[in-house]
């Protein structure tokens, strides 16, 4: 029976990084990445009477996500597009340029684009009890010279008031992938800001939540930037009216289309834009939280009972293996080559050679090249046989 010491273990990692070389570069990183935050360890340090994670509803669909918001009992407003949203005129800009229906992100979801002019509605002030704006936004462009000729390098998506001295405004500068969401002030707005994040004609979530004086900026489900602030809210007293699109108060015109906005009362929290811009980090999380509950072997007993552990072991991994509907996600290919990678070592310690190898070829992964592939499963298996001497990798 082949034995299986700390030692092989570490040789039986470096051969699996040998089998995904050429396959799947980025899988060498998130392996070390498991290996340096203790994963491994993890794993080798819970009871056998933990019981296993449910993976059963890993992810609730985005869409069914937006209709739990809209029905929300602190939903301020909400506004469909595709059409003049309910409640909001539109007023044409001199260009004439004419509203579009476009396709959103996600399955179903209806847009508009805009570029001059501007939907407009009552005034939005920030409640007191706490505040939260959700939508869907493609920025194309921005007018770099406007209409009075001048030089823009920011432009409006929607605003309240003035935006600068009261107010609030939701701004984009595309050279800069910017996305700016102001307070203002008598002397000036104070602002939320990230950059880099926003990739321009690319479909993003952008939220921004105000609580207890604490501004936050979420793009695609990920906190890019907060901060708070030593005065509160200053209501509109100028330009009483909500807008979308032109804003002026300083700002460009931008070639943009939105969809789903959502005002609520209170400051959601941030799972919530997490399963709507990010819903990969949720299933890491959860394929995370099922590998650490790794059912322990013990190195005491016979070899009966070692073998039975390696079973019990490997059933472990089934629910994982055998999930299906999640091949798009990133989260998903890499907690199952992963899981691949640890029962290919639990046949090898139990002497299952031919288990191994079958293994090793389904985390190899599909090849242009059977032979290829066969050879790296056999080069495997030698790297962990000979202590890896025989390897490049070594």
């Amino acid at each position: 029976m082949t034995t299986f010491n700390g030692h092989d273990r570490f040789n039986l990692v470096k051969a699996t990084l040998c089998l995904k070389l050429k396959k799947e570069p980025c899988f060498i990183r998130n392996i070390l990445r498991l290996l340096s935050g203790g994963m491994l360890v993890s794993v080798a340090c819970v009871a056998v009477s933990t019981p296993a994670v449910e993976l059963g509803d890993l992810q609730t669909p985005q869409t069914e996500l937006q209709e739990r918001l809209r029905g929300r009992s602190d939903c301020l407003g909400w506004y469909d597009f595709g059409k003049v949203p309910e409640g909001l005129t539109f007023e044409p800009a001199p260009e004439q340029d004419p509203l579009a229906e476009t396709a959103g992100s996600l399955t179903g979801q209806r847009a508009t684009r805009i570029f001059h002019g501007r939907f407009r509605g009552d005034v939005l002030d920030l409640p007191e009890t706490g505040f939260t704006l959700s939508c869907w936004l493609k920025v194309n462009k921005l007018e770099a010279v406007d209409r009075d000729r001048y030089k823009r390098s920011v432009g409006g998506v929607m605003a309240s008031g003035s935006g600068y001295y009261n107010g609030w405004r939701l701004l984009v500068s595309p050279g800069s992938s910017t996305v700016t969401f102001a307070l203002g002030r008598p002397e000036g707005s104070e602002c939320v800001s990230s950059s880099g994040f926003f990739t321009i004609n690319q479909w993003h979530h952008v939220a921004v939540t105000w609580a207890e004086n604490t501004l936050a900026l979420w793009i695609d489900g990920t906190l890019r930037a907060e901060t708070t602030m030593a005065v509160g809210y200053h209501r509109a007293t100028t330009l009483k009216y909500f807008r979308i699109g032109e804003c002026s108060q300083g700002t460009g015109v931008l070639d943009f289309e939105i969809a789903d906005l959502g005002f609520f009362s209170t400051a959601l929290a941030g799972e919530t834009f997490e399963g709507l811009g990010n819903p990969d980090a949720l299933l890491a999380r959860r394929f995370a939280e099922f590998l650490q509950k790794v059912p322990l072997r013990s190195a005491d007993g016979g070899g009966a009972l070692r073998a039975e552990q390696e079973r019990r072991y490997r059933r472990y991994f089934v629910p994982l293996l055998t999930l299906t509907g999640y091949d798009d996600s990133r989260a998903f290919r890499q907690a199952h080559s992963y899981t691949r990678f640890l029962v290919a070592g639990s046949y090898l310690r139990s002497g299952m050679e031919n288990e191994a190898k079958k293994a090793f070829r389904q985390l190899a992964g599909r090849s242009s090249e059977r032979k290829l592939r066969d050879r790296q499963v056999g080069v495997g298996l030698d790297v962990i046989k000979n202590g890896c001497r025989q390897s490049r990798c070594a």
